[in-house]
């Protein structure tokens, strides 16, 4: 199966049914654009606890998906469907 194949019809080849899928896209963007904000709001204890470099490591990761969310590429889907 290839990347041109989207989430519905992976789900449908392997055998589910019933399928449905739900964009979350907007979901998972508001739950990371939160954590950017509730990690910078507790960045001295964050970086007390798990170091400089990992703070910095899950900003980074969190602050690039949000940047591609925001470009368009990276979309977020939930699949519901029964075996």
């Amino acid at each position: 199966m290839g990347a041109d194949r989207s989430p519905g019809d992976m789900a449908t080849v392997a055998g589910f049914r019933e399928v449905r899928v739900e964009d979350v896209t907007d979901t998972f963007l508001a739950t990371c654009e939160r954590f950017i904000s509730v990690s910078l709001s507790y960045q001295a204890q964050l970086r007390e606890v798990k170091g400089d470099q990992a703070f910095e490591e899950e900003q980074d990761k969190s602050e690039g998906m949000r940047r591609v969310i925001l470009s368009g590429p990276l979309k977020r889907s939930l699949v519901v469907a029964r075996k």
